[in-house]
C-alpha cells in the first residue's frame, strides 16, 4: 500500500463555544439535534489550499440542551496528480471527512464532561 500524495497539516481547533441550556428533559440517545456543517475551501494555489469546517450543533433548537460551535481546520496539498481525480473534488469531500474525524472526539469529550451522554456525531455524506 502506497501513502496518499493528498497530504495535510495537524488540524487545530480554531474556535469552540459550549453553552449549556436549562432543558433538563432531553435524551441525546432519542431526541435529535441538527447538525449543520460548513466548509470553507482558500486556495493557495493550484496544489495548496486550507480548509475549515465549521459544526453548529443545538443552536437553532429551542429544546436543546446545549449549542455548540466549532471550526477545525488544515493546510492540505497534492504533492502529485492523482490519476482521475482533482484537487478540488479532494478538498470538497475528503478534506471534510478528514477534518470532521478530527472534531468527533471533541464533541464527545464536551458533552460527556458536562454530565451528559456523549455526543457522537454521525458519518456525513460530503459528495452531495
Amino acid at each position: 500500500m502506497d501513502n496518499s500524495s493528498f497530504k495535510f497539516t495537524n488540524p487545530k481547533l480554531e474556535k469552540l463555544n459550549f453553552e449549556i441550556h436549562k432543558n433538563n428533559n432531553f435524551d441525546i440517545s432519542s431526541d435529535y439535534l441538527d447538525v449543520l456543517i460548513n466548509n470553507n475551501v482558500n486556495k493557495k494555489s493550484e496544489n495548496q489550499a486550507t480548509v475549515e469546517l465549521e459544526i453548529s450543533i443545538g443552536e437553532n433548537v429551542s429544546s436543546s440542551p446545549f449549542s455548540i460551535n466549532l471550526v477545525v481546520s488544515a493546510h492540505f496539498k497534492l504533492e502529485k496528480d492523482i490519476e482521475g481525480t482533482n484537487f478540488d473534488t479532494l478538498l470538497q469531500i475528503n478534506a471534510p471527512s478528514l477534518l470532521l474525524s478530527y472534531a468527533r472526539p471533541i464533541v464527545s469529550l464536551i458533552t460527556t464532561q458536562a454530565g451528559m451522554k456523549p455526543l457522537n456525531l454521525p458519518f456525513l455524506n460530503f459528495t452531495k
